[in-house]
């Protein structure tokens, strides 16, 4: 089993969907321990040909019972497998069951989808940005870091509004989504890459990746591999703190992805710059306290200074 294939598909899912769940072995167990941790969507109903309903806390369904639920106490299928013809075999027995096939989903066959090579157009990029301002201004490293690994790469950004004042003037830049009116994440990328604490693939093109931007690729796997340890964030914030490292090594998992402080440019708009200057202010500095004790039992909230 590839580590893509430990991924649960977030690209295909959007947030707070509700699904079924095909597949109780243990890309099945990695999907539940993801969808857990992140919050991610609602699970409707547990498939699998060999589970027994004592052992599970969600309501098992077999192949029979599925074309009796309606479709409005679901939004996708999804189908934990590794092996593409079962996937296959699975995805053929729901379709004859009824299910709309726009509603199945795997990874794996997403992977399988992975490389024209008759196709020598740009990379596409789609930049999946959670947070606030702050996460955003620090995630234009990731950005950054794109553009010099392919210099002709075509990235899309996906995030809140304040985003597009972040990178409206950048190159390379073809659109910008505002997630609150574009509610299903946009699709038929060569990579997604979530910001966050810890940048995450959410899927990827590998062979196309790799036969036109070998480093990508190489970057790519390495975060797919540290990914699949499972690692607690809140684990990974206090390695930051005990090595003294700042967000920049941790989001690029350890220093991967050379995140430095460096490459960060915003690019003010030249009136609000004007009236800004007007101000005459003083420098200062934002301080975040607690901002990491998030993620610890703690009971701290982040406090602005």
């Amino acid at each position: 089993m590839t580590t893509a294939e430990r991924l649960f598909p977030f690209n295909q899912v959007p947030k707070g969907s509700r699904i079924i769940l095909y597949g109780l072995g243990m890309v099945g167990k990695i999907y539940l321990s993801q969808i857990s941790q992140l919050q991610w969507c609602e699970i409707a109903y547990l498939m699998d040909r060999q589970a027994v309903q004592s052992e599970w806390d969600y309501d098992l369904l077999n192949m029979d019972d599925v074309s009796n639920v309606s479709p409005d106490l679901y939004d996708y299928v999804v189908i934990a497998i590794s092996n593409l013809r079962t996937v296959h075999q699975v995805a053929k027995e729901l379709i004859e069951k009824g299910i709309p096939q726009e509603r199945i989903i795997s990874s794996v066959s997403k992977q399988e989808e992975d490389d024209d090579v008759t196709d020598d157009s740009p990379l596409k990029v789609l930049l999946y940005m959670t947070g606030g301002v702050g996460d955003g201004v620090t995630d234009l490293a990731i950005y950054q870091r794109l553009v010099n690994l392919v210099p002709d790469i075509i990235i899309d950004i996906y995030g809140e509004p304040f985003i597009n004042f972040l990178y409206k003037a950048k190159t390379n830049i073809r659109q910008i989504y505002d997630y609150h009116k574009v509610q299903k994440q946009p699709e038929g990328y060569d990579l997604v890459l979530q910001g966050s604490w810890c940048m995450s693939v959410q899927s990827c093109r590998m062979g196309r990746i790799k036969r036109l931007a070998p480093e990508l690729a190489h970057l790519v796997r390495l975060t797919q591999q540290n990914m699949a340890k499972h690692e607690p964030i809140g684990l990974r914030v206090q390695q930051a703190r005990i090595l003294r490292k700042d967000k920049f090594w941790l989001m690029s998992h350890g220093g991967i992805w050379e995140f430095h402080p460096s490459m960060i440019q915003v690019d003010f708009d030249h009136d609000f710059a004007t009236e800004y200057r007007r101000l005459e202010l003083k420098k200062y500095i934002t301080i975040n306290c607690g901002a990491d004790m998030r993620y610890v039992d703690s009971g701290c909230q982040p406090t602005k200074i």
